[in-house]
């Protein structure tokens, strides 16, 4: 006898509730590869209204030399415009909060 969607779906769903440790454990794991950084520096733009116009390809050849250094960050080029080739740089996270207030500063003493 075939189910129906509904009973698919709570199938999924308790396999959902009876596995969350397995799928934590593979969430974590996700978010370590290339892959799994790529998808929330995208999202995590977006939260922020900002634009990213990156390729994975284009996106992990700017992080790729940097592959396991900590501290740094993907800066925009004074704070403003896409996440985009021509307009982004890796850099350290102290010298993007000096570029940040530096510009902040700078828009406040133009207005």
């Amino acid at each position: 006898m075939a189910q129906t969607k509904e009973q698919l779906a709570d199938k999924k769903r308790q396999w959902g509730q009876d596995n969350k440790v397995r799928i934590a454990a593979q969430k974590r794991e996700y978010d370590r590869t290339p892959e799994g950084r790529f998808t929330r520096h995208k999202a995590n733009a977006k939260r922020d209204g900002k634009v990213f116009l990156l390729s994975f390809d284009e996106w992990y050849s700017l992080w790729s030399p940097f592959d396991g250094v900590d501290g740094l960050v993907m800066c925009r080029t004074n704070d403003q415009g896409p996440y985009e080739l021509g307009n982004v740089r890796i850099d350290t996270i102290s010298n993007n909060v000096k570029e940040r207030h530096s510009v902040a500063l700078y828009r406040q003493d133009s207005t």
